[in-house]
């Protein structure tokens, strides 16, 4: 009898254990925080694509996370909704400061040796984000699961659902 119950207690704990495995899952998170230091916005390249004074030189930093359509330029065709993404961003940091926030999931750097970011106002207003819920930019995986993945899609969700700008068929009607 002692031996049955030993053996039940056992094929109960391994189910409880089953069950709740999920949940003790580790998925990869950044262990960094907005740098405390603040930089000038020099020049918007377009959506989701900035200059900064950091020291004495100019970085480029594209934004994490995030994809806005593409402007009309040399390598790239325009596409729907481009130019007013490109200048929604203008609008948020033209002249602004900003905090900026790598992530150790990603890579520091694009292949086109951009410094990946997250870019903060300095209220705090997470910018990456706030492309993403007025309908400006489009959640972006790139390599794998990132720090603010799970608010960026619900930030997506919502914008479509409303249809703010891209997500908005007068915009972009296909």
């Amino acid at each position: 009898m002692r031996k049955k119950s030993l053996i039940l207690i056992v094929i109960l704990g391994i189910g409880l254990f089953l069950k709740i495995l999920p949940s003790l899952q580790v998925h990869p998170t950044s262990t960094t925080a907005p740098d405390s230091s603040l930089y000038s916005v020099t020049y918007v390249v377009d959506g989701d694509t900035v200059k900064i004074m950091k020291g004495d030189h100019e970085e480029t930093l594209r934004f994490l996370g995030i994809n806005t359509p593409e402007v009309d330029g040399g390598y790239r065709r325009g596409e729907c909704f481009g130019p007013e993404a490109s200048a929604e961003t203008k609008k948020l940091l033209t002249g602004k400061n900003v905090r900026i926030q790598t992530d150790s999931t990603q890579s520091e750097r694009d292949k086109y040796n951009r410094l990946l970011v997250y870019v903060f106002l300095e209220d705090g207003t997470n910018i990456n984000e706030q492309l993403i819920k007025t309908g400006f930019a489009r959640e972006y995986t790139y390599a794998g699961s990132y720090q603010y993945q799970k608010e960026f899609r619900l930030a997506q969700d919502e914008a479509r659902a409303n249809g703010r700008g891209l997500w908005n068929k007068r915009n972009c009607p296909n």
